[in-house]
């Protein structure tokens, strides 16, 4: 069961290379890289602009992980990498737009249970971009399969704003999500999704969306390290 997996924002460099390693090791084993750098992780500028979000079991292994980047003097990844619609460019102003990347879950201890360690991932992200950070849209660019399965298994509604291409070893597309616009959906639609990921959240429907008027912070990932 998810309650023996506990997700933290990973202020600790030791567990934050940790976590890094995990996401490059499972990117070898995929292709998508060739070859990691002395530390065995992929050289990426964007390491310091980013949240890291670990999923720890009991044992205190980190078994998931993924991240927020914030925009900065870079940009944000997948504008860069993307052909993106003039019309979203100019949505992507807007400073509470963070792009979600680096997902990976570890083989072996986790493979039985991978799509939990997920889910608590995302929701751990998820109420965490609304309750804490403030964030308004999701920005990713994300394999087409793994797009169709985030849509059928956890309802977030994503919106394609580029045409996909082969990148990473995939076809890949860049798409965003209205963290805000979710609520609502999940308020009206996908009841049972939203029963996961806003448990703990108290939703008002608003003329044209909706808002959070309330929250325990039950599953909003605290700072800090990992049991061990």
């Amino acid at each position: 069961m998810s309650d023996d997996l506990i997700v933290r924002v990973l202020d600790d460099a030791d567990e934050r290379l940790e976590a890094r390693r995990l996401h490059a090791r499972r990117y070898l084993d995929a292709g998508f890289v060739e070859d990691l750098n002395a530390d065995g992780v992929i050289d990426d500028p964007y390491v310091e602009f980013a949240d890291y979000f670990g999923v720890a079991q009991s044992d205190g292994r980190i078994v998931g992980v993924s991240r927020l980047i914030a925009s900065s003097a870079l940009g944000l990844p997948a504008l860069t990498e993307f052909d993106i619609t003039a019309d979203a460019r100019r949505r992507f102003d807007a400073s509470g737009v963070v792009e979600l990347s680096a997902l990976a879950v570890e083989r072996g201890a986790a493979a039985s249970r991978a799509g939990e360690v997920t889910k608590v991932l995302f929701r751990a992200m998820y109420q965490h971009s609304l309750l804490r950070a403030g964030h308004t849209h999701w920005l990713a660019a994300v394999d087409v399969r793994v797009a169709r399965h985030l849509r059928r298994s956890y309802g977030f509604v994503f919106e394609q704003i580029g045409e996909s291409r082969m990148y990473l070893g995939s076809e890949t597309v860049p798409v965003v999500c209205d963290l805000v616009a979710q609520l609502r959906y999940y308020r009206t639609v996908d009841m049972r999704s939203g029963d996961y990921f806003c448990a703990g959240m108290v939703i008002d429907l608003v003329e044209g969306g909706a808002r959070v008027a309330g929250s325990t912070g039950a599953h909003v990932p605290i700072r800090g390290r990992l049991p061990a």
